[in-house]
């Protein structure tokens, strides 16, 4: 099963293995099954150009850190290339998670077993070159920034209210976000995390301190 500088064409059920990045690196025909019976059928060598595999044909994906209707276009994007969403995270079946941004329980997990991770970039870039292109040119990033542990944490927080509807989780909760002097910081993700932790639990921030009203204050972790 071997390539030999005879082979011609190769027959892939998956565009994740070696052998498919061998032949299209010495330009061999790359087809898919429906190629051999088009020509059965039809009793002669037929136009390969029409049979060739999508371009994530085969790969197993799943994706972390979407909301519903995003997670649903990417559900459909992976159809449409031929690939298979899959919910979880599993160490020898799934291929590559997508993840725009570079925390959360899956994102560390595929790191610890290898599994490539690519931005939702890499889906548009592979639809657009009809080729299953390399995760690695695609790695997620926040705001080309390190993430902190603190942030990170905050927003694995975030994630699993959105699960668990906290609708009177900060009810009782008054709070002042501290370190926040001017607009640069309140622009910043750390700030901006803890108000919407504090408004998804209904709870009040205040943008002053008030000695006898605040009962939290809340440092956000972008100075960290």
């Amino acid at each position: 099963d071997e390539l030999s500088g005879k082979t011609s064409h190769v027959i892939v059920g998956s565009v994740g293995t070696a052998k498919y990045a061998a032949a299209k690196s010495l330009g061999l025909w790359v087809v898919t099954e429906s190629w051999v019976r088009a020509c059965h059928e039809a009793a002669r060598r037929v136009d390969e150009s029409e049979f060739a595999p999508e371009p994530l044909r085969g790969l197993v994906v799943a994706c972390t850190n979407y909301d519903g209707d995003e997670r649903e276009a990417i559900k459909a994007t992976l159809a449409e290339l031929g690939a298979r969403y899959t919910g979880a995270l599993d160490q020898d079946r799934t291929t590559h998670l997508i993840c725009d941004e570079p925390f959360g329980d899956k994102f560390e997990h595929a790191r610890r077993w290898n599994v490539p991770v690519a931005s939702a970039r890499w889906l548009a870039a592979c639809r657009a070159a009809r080729d299953c292109l390399d995760p690695a040119d695609f790695s997620p990033v926040v705001d080309d920034r390190p993430v902190s542990r603190v942030e990170q944490r905050l927003c694995e927080i975030e994630r699993a209210l959105e699960e668990l509807d906290p609708s009177d989780l900060f009810s009782r909760c008054r709070c002042y976000v501290h370190d926040a002097p001017d607009d640069h910081r309140r622009a910043a993700p750390g700030f901006a995390l803890c108000l919407r932790l504090l408004h998804r639990g209904h709870g009040l921030a205040y943008p002053r301190f008030f000695k006898d009203l605040v009962s939290l204050v809340v440092v956000p972790p972008d100075s960290e």
